[in-house]
């Protein structure tokens, strides 16, 4: 009798002393598939202007693909990039992406006036919380801003302001 209780006892402390260790690495496999499935995205720039001028507002159109099994919250942000890898942050945005499923969203970017012609790259930067961040990028070009960009029926009321005076 004394043996079987002694027995019960040790064979209640083994499991006692090995449950947690068990149970430690299968939730640490668990949660390892669990962020390796939600950070599974990819983003693409669909949309921008070829040709924006210094101090003007323009919209860019960004894709979002969740391949991940977990809804996502994604971060844009969009950046002008010179050749000397200077960035200049012109917009941000965010969008929420189901699992297996895509998503857009419009971008209101708004470029400084003190940036000088010339060419860059428009560069989009999506990320998730806890996952890599997935860069797109497109040719843009700064024009200068010319007195023939005015539209002409504000150019007749600024020439009739200019006959009062």
């Amino acid at each position: 009798m004394t043996k079987r209780i002694s027995l019960s006892i040790v064979c209640l402390l083994g499991l006692l002393a090995c449950g947690p260790l068990l149970s430690t690495s299968h939730a640490q496999d668990r949660l390892s598939d669990q962020v390796q499935e939600r950070d599974c995205i990819r983003a693409y720039l669909l949309r921008s202007p070829s040709v924006v001028t210094a101090g003007a507002d323009f919209g860019a159109l960004a894709g979002v693909f969740n391949c991940g099994h977990n809804g996502v919250l994604v971060a844009i942000d969009f950046f002008l990039v010179d050749d000397n890898q200077r960035r200049i942050h012109i917009g941000h945005g965010k969008i929420g992406v189901r699992p297996n499923s895509r998503g857009t969203t419009l971008v209101r970017c708004s470029l400084p006036r003190h940036v000088a012609p010339g060419r860059y790259q428009l560069v989009m930067s999506a990320r998730t919380r806890n996952g890599p961040t997935q860069l797109d990028r497109v040719r843009i070009s700064v024009a200068e801003i010319t007195p023939d960009d005015i539209d002409p029926t504000l150019r007749r009321i600024m020439d009739a302001y200019k006959d009062l005076k």
